[in-house]
């Protein structure tokens, strides 16, 4: 994860949970986004496989960080 260690120079504590929280909310929606892409329009079926095997994953991450989200109130 790229933005994490601009994300530590810039918040700690609550404020780090909160921006953690949200960043990591926002990158699992863009991960559903390109998966639900390549299955839509991907050309290999091994690839269209993967990403909806994968899509699954990406779901429970997003229901775990939205709670996350939630709890330290970073909406």
């Amino acid at each position: 994860m790229r933005r994490l260690p601009i994300l530590t120079s810039k918040h700690t504590g609550a404020a780090f949970d909160r921006a953690y929280a949200r960043l990591e909310v926002a990158d699992h929606i863009g991960d559903l986004q390109s998966a639900d892409g390549e299955t839509v329009e991907g050309q290999l079926p091994a690839a269209r496989a993967l990403a909806q095997k994968y899509r699954q994953m990406y779901l429970r991450h997003l229901a775990i960080f939205r709670k996350l989200a939630h709890d330290v109130k970073a909406a």
